[in-house]
C-alpha cells in the first residue's frame, strides 16, 4: 500500500484529501506543520512513498521547508526517499517553480 504524508495545516481540506486518497488505496497521514512532519520523516518505523507539501505563504519559504523534510526523509536511514509534491493556491511564478523541480520535487497548484 502507497503510504503518503500530507502536510497541511487547512483541516478541512486536508480531511477531504485524505478522504479521497484512503478511498483509492493510499494510507494517509497528516501532519500539520513541517516540524511534524520532519519528527514523522526521522520515524524508522514508518516508510512514506510521497510527500504532499501545501504551500500556503503562512510557514516562510516553500524552498527552505522542502530542504528540511528532504533532508529528513534522506536521513532516516530508510531504503528510499519519498518522492515530494508542492501545492499552492494559485501559481506561485516560474521561478519558484523552478527552483522547487530543481530540488528535486514536483511543483502544482490549483485555481
Amino acid at each position: 500500500m502507497t503510504s503518503v504524508l500530507m502536510i497541511d495545516d487547512d483541516g478541512d481540506r486536508a480531511d477531504r484529501l485524505g478522504q479521497a486518497l484512503t478511498e483509492r488505496g493510499y494510507r494517509v497521514t497528516r501532519a500539520e506543520g513541517c516540524e511534524a512532519a520532519v519528527a514523522h520523516l526521522r520515524d524508522r518505523e514508518r516508510q512514506y512513498d510521497l510527500v504532499i507539501l501545501w504551500i500556503n505563504g503562512r510557514h516562510g519559504s516553500p524552498c527552505e521547508a522542502l530542504r528540511e523534510l528532504q533532508h529528513a526523509g534522506r536521513t532516516a536511514g530508510l531504503r528510499e526517499a519519498p518522492l515530494f509534491l508542492c501545492v499552492s493556491h494559485g501559481h506561485l511564478g516560474i521561478d519558484a517553480q523552478l527552483r522547487i523541480e530543481r530540488m528535486g520535487a514536483r511543483y502544482a497548484w490549483e485555481e
